[in-house]
């Protein structure tokens, strides 16, 4: 049976079934995809599918209550997840709403660059084929530090030895079998913490793949603390043979867990699927197991919008770290998306035409933010591909204030990456500029 892939983008609003041109087979790989909550995916040990953000149940939305697509009255519906995933022989691509179906989903690979402090201008706007691949390398930087800020792995290990010194106890067994008649060598053995194990030599291959693609040694050498870090990872692994790999992966397929090196176990994760990225893209890693590639688009908008705002006094509260939240009222606090001294912000990656109300809970609860906060400004910030969205408002009756819509102009009909980029920096200008004039 030849693979298929089913290609929709987010927050589509019903595609029927029958123009997708569906086999029987691939019908029936769609049922373990569709109508069923990410988590509980994950929890089924289908460990080849990555969600972005890893800590997705820490999230006041919760990505992991979601389902990838669902699939009711003979249609197919999306929402924000973005990314690839696949089962036996069908798999499933949801590109953004704002790719143009002839070229790359440049927004997606623009936000992911602004987020994971990859420059995608210096990439030359040239992708591989299976974009999904890029994405991965996006991310590695990211949980590589994270990861290397709690130190370098460490794991027990035992150890023989057989040479002229000792190392540790003396092992009888082996010393008789190995040293009879005796030459001057002793069998010893030991239990040591070690540097050099499975899960380090998992990164350190990670590295050497992803510097041999065209433009991943850029990616692992962007800034001083990634090298720092991929220098450590190096000098920690002298046993290192690129032959292996196979080996390694094996070593490596029951997910590390640790109460000090927490985040070794996203990382793990992100290398295997790196390293095995061509075999799961050709063969699924089996045909009873869910792989692939998720983002939540909602947190990747939050985010971007985050490196927009934060030079201009905007604080950035973080629901999954619990920080930066405001008192709502005694033993309550919330945490709205951006907020100043007098303004609230509150990302949505929402459709919100000219004429499209913010719709009644978002409203409410940007409404509640600027009362805890005393605030005369609030309002949504959103992508648009209206070339003509311009920001607008409706004045609140009680307390006052303006509740406003904020859009980021987003160009679809581009050449390439470049283009693209020069667009989004012109965009970006004009959103940071109306919204100081609304404030």
């Amino acid at each position: 049976m030849v693979k298929r892939t089913i290609s929709l983008t987010d927050n589509c609003q019903g595609l029927a079934l029958t123009d997708l041109g569906l086999s029987e087979e691939n019908w029936q790989d769609l049922q373990h995809i569709a109508n069923v909550n990410i988590s509980k995916i994950r929890s089924g040990g289908h460990q080849n599918l990555l969600v972005f953000p890893s800590d997705y149940a820490k999230t006041e939305d919760n990505i992991g209550n979601g389902q990838i697509c669902s699939v009711r009255d003979g249609q197919i519906f999306t929402n924000n997840i973005i990314g690839f995933v696949g089962y036996g022989n069908t798999r499933l691509s949801i590109r953004s709403r704002f790719a143009d179906k002839a070229s790359e989903d440049y927004f997606i690979h623009y936000m992911l660059g602004k987020i994971m402090s990859v420059n995608v201008f210096e990439l030359n706007h040239s992708f591989s084929e299976d974009y999904s691949f890029d994405f991965l390398l996006y991310l590695f930087p990211s949980y590589l530090l994270e990861a290397f800020r709690q130190g370098v792995f460490r794991q027990y290990q035992n150890l023989n030895y057989n040479d002229y010194r000792p190392h540790g106890v003396l092992d009888v067994k082996r010393h008789l079998q190995c040293n009879v008649p005796f030459i001057g060598k002793i069998a010893t053995k030991s239990r040591n913490l070690n540097y050099d194990n499975d899960l380090t030599q998992l990164v350190r291959h990670t590295i050497e793949q992803i510097g041999k693609s065209k433009y991943g040694n850029k990616i692992i050498s962007q800034t001083k603390e990634i090298q720092d870090a991929v220098r450590a990872f190096r000098q920690a692994t002298p046993s290192y043979n690129s032959s292996e790999v196979n080996k390694i992966i094996n070593k490596n397929i029951r997910a590390v867990v640790h109460p000090y090196f927490t985040a070794y176990t996203g990382l793990q994760r992100l290398c295997m699927q790196i390293l095995r990225h061509e075999q799961l893209k050709y063969d699924g890693g089996g045909n009873r197991d869910i792989y692939g590639i998720l983002f939540d688009g909602s947190v990747l908008w939050e985010e971007y919008l985050n490196t927009l705002l934060y030079n201009h006094s905007f604080k950035h509260a973080n629901n999954r770290k619990r920080t930066g939240g405001l008192h709502l009222y005694e033993g309550h606090i919330v945490y709205p998306d951006f907020y100043s001294h007098d303004v609230i912000i509150d990302a949505k990656y929402k459709r919100f035409e000219n004429n499209t109300k913010i719709n009644r809970e978002d409203a409410y609860q940007v409404i509640s933010y600027m009362y805890a906060l005393k605030a005369k400004i609030g309002g949504v910030a959103y992508p648009s591909e209206n070339l003509s969205s311009t920001p607008s408002f409706r004045t609140l009756n009680g307390y006052g204030g303006l509740l406003y819509k904020f859009p980021v102009i987003i160009p679809k009909k581009v050449e390439n990456m470049k283009e693209f980029c020069c667009l989004m920096e012109k965009s970006e200008s004009k959103f940071i500029q109306s919204l100081q004039e609304c404030i």
